[in-house]
């Protein structure tokens, strides 16, 4: 909709776990505080079901795939950022 981000705004499964993998591809990891804070979240926010939600900004129709793509990505970033035990 052409409004700027809002920094204070809540994050979600998509844009953590992206970032998370980005930056654990590029050599960060759990020792490092951004990792560790990106980790945290990732565990917290998992639902009961497994998966990470991740709402749609284009339609509600398709959150099923963002939310999809946010627990690839989760999954993926705890595996690359060798954050797989609790």
């Amino acid at each position: 909709d052409g409004a700027p981000n809002d920094p204070g705004s809540d994050s979600d499964g998509y844009a953590t776990s992206l970032a998370a993998l980005v930056l654990c591809q590029r050599g960060y990891g759990t020792r490092d505080a951004p990792i560790r804070r990106a980790v945290a979240w990732i565990r917290r926010h998992q639902r009961a079901s497994g998966r990470w939600y991740t709402r749609s900004l284009y339609s509600d129709r398709f959150q099923n795939y963002l939310s999809n793509m946010a627990t690839a990505y989760a999954v993926m970033a705890l595996s690359s950022c060798r954050a797989t035990e609790p």
